[in-house]
């Protein structure tokens, strides 16, 4: 990625703010995010890795084709230097709010900012797929995880053994019932963001809006998955149990607002749940490709993939 002295001088020209203080707040292998402030507010310049660069046309299509608005701004991008500035939409992320205890209500609150994000963007995935997001919806899903566990190079990279590789073959047949199960729940594909959880909604001290954050990782696909995948996520995090009061509250906050039955919801989520190794291996090999790396590159990632395919093995 170009240094940070460029996109710098670029944000400053943008704002009228030549000595604008730059700060970084977050830098990976796929993305680095500055905060910048000068005239008495605060912008974010973020410049995520090449692949990744289409958060920018996402946000947009958000905010000018979907109506929603519980996302920051696009002030102005640069293509060539793969960056974008945006307004500052809240003061802290949910998880450094909570600081290890889980504060169920507000998590509740950043989830129908979600689920309604989901509902705004159903009726325009074409506008989304135009744009280049990944096509992960559930007739493509199957096919997706297949040519995967067939690529022979590839599997052999992930270390399994006899017994888990033949496993990780023959969960195919699990992902396409439930892909084939989940759509006569009458619940549309949408644009999911394929990292949500509590890091990635920011709160405005002052409004009390809550805000979703870094949509560089979107993809089209069933509600469900993300979903499911942050009730997994959050129940390690905060260790929540099925029987307990805030799982309950995030459970219904995720569940509730589609239509459906009790039953209905109980049966929808064991399906997103059987799908939900697949969906974790495409998110993250995504991220990987999108920044020119492998899960091996990154040490934090390492042995991720394995750990993923060893969940359809149990």
């Amino acid at each position: 990625m170009t240094a940070n002295a460029a996109i710098i001088d670029w944000a400053r020209q943008v704002i009228g703010q030549p000595d604008a203080a730059a700060d970084i707040i977050v830098e990976t292998p796929w993305s680095r995010v500055l905060k910048i402030s000068g005239g008495g507010k605060n912008y974010y310049l973020k410049q995520p890795a090449a692949g990744l660069f289409i958060e920018a046309e996402v946000i947009s299509i958000c905010r000018a084709l979907c109506g929603f608005t519980d996302i920051p701004e696009i002030i102005a991008q640069d293509e060539p230097l793969h960056c974008f500035l945006m307004s500052d939409c809240g003061d802290k992320a949910l998880r450094t709010i909570f600081d290890g205890k889980l504060d169920a209500a507000l998590m509740a609150a950043g989830i129908r900012v979600y689920t309604n994000f989901q509902r705004a963007t159903a009726p325009h995935v074409d506008a989304f797929l135009s744009a280049g997001v990944p096509d992960w919806r559930l007739d493509i899903l199957p096919r997706l995880y297949d040519a995967l566990v067939r690529d022979d190079d590839f599997m052999a990279a992930q270390n399994l053994d006899p017994d888990q590789l033949k496993s990780a073959r023959d969960y195919s047949e699990r992902v396409g019932a439930a892909s084939a199960a989940l759509p006569g729940y009458g619940v549309p594909e949408c644009l999911n963001h394929s990292d949500f959880h509590d890091n990635n909604l920011v709160l405005d001290d002052v409004g009390g809006k809550i805000s979703i954050i870094d949509l560089g990782e979107s993809a089209v696909d069933h509600p469900f998955l993300s979903l499911a995948w942050l009730m997994r996520r959050t129940g390690f995090r905060y260790l929540l149990t099925p029987d307990g009061a805030d799982y309950k509250i995030l459970f219904d906050a995720c569940f509730g607002g589609w239509g459906l039955s009790g039953d209905e919801v109980q049966a929808a989520f064991a399906h997103a749940n059987t799908l939900l190794p697949a969906y974790g291996i495409l998110t993250h090999l995504r991220l990987m490709q999108s920044a020119g790396k492998t899960i091996d590159d990154v040490p934090r990632m390492k042995g991720r993939l394995r750990e993923l395919f060893l969940l359809v093995t149990h």
